[in-house]
Parts: C-alpha cells; sequence; structure tokens
C-alpha cells in the first residue's frame, strides 16, 4: 500500500526542480550503507517490474519487489521553517516504510 499525505501531494509536482504533472514520479532506495540508506523520490519512467499508484493528479511508481518488502510506505511531507534553508529546518518529504529499508 502507498500513502501519500495531502501536503506531501502540494508538493510533488516540484520533484526533480521542475513542474513535472502526468510524468511519473519513482519512489526508490536511496544512498548506502546502514546509515545513509533510505527511500527517496526522482523522476522516471515505468517499467515492467514497477506496481503503480495514482494519487491526486501524479502516478508514483515502485518496483513491485521494493513494495512487497516495505509492505506499506508513506510520503508526507514536513514544512519546517520558512526563512531557513531546507535542511536547517527539517522541511521537505520524509518517507516512511512499515519494514524500513537497511541494506
Amino acid at each position: 500500500m502507498l500513502e501519500v499525505s495531502e501536503e506531501a501531494l502540494k508538493h510533488l509536482q516540484n520533484v526533480g526542480g521542475e513542474d513535472n504533472t502526468g510524468v511519473p514520479i519513482r519512489v526508490a532506495v536511496m544512498g548506502s550503507g546502514a546509515t545513509n540508506c533510505g527511500l527517496g523520490l526522482m523522476i522516471d519512467e515505468m517499467t515492467e517490474n514497477d506496481t503503480s499508484f495514482i494519487k491526486g493528479d501524479f502516478t508514483v511508481i515502485v518496483d513491485t519487489k521494493l513494495m512487497d518488502y516495505c509492505k506499506t510506505i508513506t510520503i508526507d511531507f514536513a514544512k519546517g521553517e520558512a526563512d531557513r534553508c531546507d535542511s536547517r529546518s527539517k522541511r521537505g518529504f520524509t518517507i516512511t516504510a512499515e519494514n524500513p529499508v537497511n541494506f
């Protein structure tokens, strides 16, 4: 199952730094190692190994094996502090899984 909060839906159009309405957004494993590994978002094309979900005006795709492993993936967006840079204000997408990704 894929859950996307209303706040995240408002910001999905900016994934990749441009208006991407109508382009699939992939949930993917990003980083490496036990401490830097997690889920992230990127623009991508759908493949035969993907499961797709329609959320609002967006198609969100996830590799079927990753979806099976995670069970439930939740995408949210933290507003943070408006006058600070994203990393210091804790502003941005948070992607969590029922079964966390630790490769």
